[in-house]
């Protein structure tokens, strides 16, 4: 628990929160790795009162707030975070498997054309 407080404390350094949605964005993102959960929209099952406290509320954070959270991030505020609070040294001259899972979102705007029968999300 102390370094995901330490964490949060950079963030604050590092992050614009215009939304006020850093905290909880922040602990929800560290704290679905410690338990296990595979993919943001799996909080739209999670009810559990202890993991909403860990992520800094009353009840658990929807996926829109959090997922919201982490698209509205610049680079440049994900860079100064993760230079202060990542061991870089330790990955010197060492080859780094590094994921951060995102799904394209089909848009069904007039901004584009997509003809009738066709699925964007298949490509065809």
């Amino acid at each position: 628990m102390p370094p995901a407080l330490d964490w949060l404390a950079t963030a604050e350094e590092c992050f614009a929160d215009e939304y006020g949605s850093l905290r909880q964005g922040l602990l929800t993102s560290v704290f679905s790795l410690v338990i296990g959960m595979e993919r943001i929209f799996h909080l739209d099952e999670m009810e559990d009162a202890g993991f909403a406290r860990l992520c800094g509320g009353r009840r658990c954070p929807s996926r829109h707030t959090v997922g919201g959270w982490r698209r509205n991030l610049s680079w440049h505020e994900v860079d100064a975070f993760c230079r202060r609070t990542c061991p870089w040294h330790l990955l010197h001259n060492e080859d780094a498997r590094v994921s951060f899972d995102e799904h394209t979102i089909p848009r069904w705007t007039k901004k584009f054309h997509i003809g009738k029968g066709y699925s964007t999300t298949r490509n065809k």
